[in-house]
């Protein structure tokens, strides 16, 4: 996220973007955390829940090792990637596609 913020820092004016990206290099490492997920992704579980599942419900689910990047980028893409699609912080002229290098 830290080379993403970076490569658009250079393209950002408004102060609140500027800000927002700076702050990247300040997010604290984030361990990996064992969770379980049905399969069908619609709930997660951590290890003490999904231990009192019953065997059925558990034979629903998948390991889920939730790493740093989906701590932070989830399933809808990195913060600064917001910059991307939020036209009003970008200037005049930006690209509608902006590509990010990682």
């Amino acid at each position: 996220m830290q080379s993403q913020s970076k490569t658009l820092a250079g393209i950002v004016t408004t102060p609140l973007a500027k800000a927002f990206l700076a702050r990247a290099a300040l997010l604290p490492e984030v361990a990996t955390r064992a969770l379980h997920r049905r399969k069908d992704k619609s709930r997660y579980y951590e290890e003490a829940t999904w231990q009192a599942l019953p065997a059925e419900e558990k034979a629903l689910t998948e390991p889920f090792p939730a790493d740093e990047e989906a701590y932070y980028y989830t399933r809808y893409g990195s913060p600064p990637c917001v910059f991307k699609r939020d036209r009003a912080l970008l200037p005049t002229g930006t690209p509608a596609r902006i590509e990010i290098p990682g």
